[in-house]
């Protein structure tokens, strides 16, 4: 498995949308740039923005609610704790 500059952080987080660029736009945040090693902003991010200026989604994430929901620990399958 190749881990380039993940230093193994595991993210058990799913993203969901009815926006796509909204979800790439958050997900962009996950990632750190490698100059400033800052989170990057979604308008770094060449198609996100392109994506935003076709007036396919929103790339501001402030104007996006976002839930988050706990999932199970990684020692229980999410097949038995999610889907009963």
């Amino acid at each position: 498995m190749v881990q380039r500059g993940w230093k193994n952080r595991r993210y058990r987080e799913v993203i969901t949308s009815t926006d796509i660029v909204a979800a790439d736009a958050y997900a962009a945040t996950f990632f750190k740039h490698p100059k400033t090693g800052k989170p990057f902003k979604p308008e770094e991010i060449k198609f996100v923005k392109n994506a935003y200026d076709l007036g396919l989604g929103e790339i501001d994430l402030s104007k996006v609610r976002v839930k988050k929901v706990t999932l199970p620990d990684e020692s229980t399958p999410l097949r038995k704790q999610v889907f009963r």
